[in-house]
């Protein structure tokens, strides 16, 4: 009976929804000691260390396939734009790869085209969205429109 009014109690008060943005499952945790009332989740840092691995997954050979593939068609269209329409873009690791590549592990980037690179993000994760925002303008790109809070428009003219 304890353990069931704590848990009613927990979620009358302190559930998802609540002006603290906590899920009712990290309240539960917190009520039972289970986590630090302090503790913050950050989609940013996890998503940070998410990409890190998923960079060491990456197939090499699958990776720069498709970065030769996508050179191609930029040579055979060169007055063509590169549209790039990313939802769920989280932190634009992708793209990052894109534009960057990973020396490291071998994975190639695209060479520097005459090309515009018109980037689309959407993120509906309003945190996500902000360090895109970051991200993007630190990498040259410029806002081309805002359409939403989630949703950008930006151009990326030195390509």
């Amino acid at each position: 009976p304890d353990l069931v009014r704590r848990i009613h109690r927990v979620n009358s008060i302190g559930g998802a929804g609540t002006v603290d943005h906590k899920t009712l499952v990290q309240s539960l945790l917190e009520e039972f000691g289970l986590l630090d009332p302090s503790f913050e989740f950050s989609q940013v840092k996890y998503l940070d260390s998410k990409n890190e691995v998923d960079r060491r997954a990456i197939h090499v050979e699958t990776w720069n396939k498709v970065i030769a593939e996508m050179e191609q068609t930029l040579e055979n269209q060169p007055q063509t734009p590169l549209w790039i329409v990313d939802l769920g873009a989280g932190l634009l690791s992708i793209l990052d790869l894109m534009l960057h590549g990973n020396y490291e592990r071998g994975l190639k980037s695209l060479s520097p085209q005459s090309q515009t690179v018109q980037y689309t993000a959407y993120e509906s994760n309003r945190e996500l969205n902000e360090a895109c925002h970051e991200r993007l303008l630190s990498w040259g790109f410029d806002v081309v429109e805002q359409i939403s809070e989630t949703e950008t428009v930006y151009l990326d003219e030195k390509r």
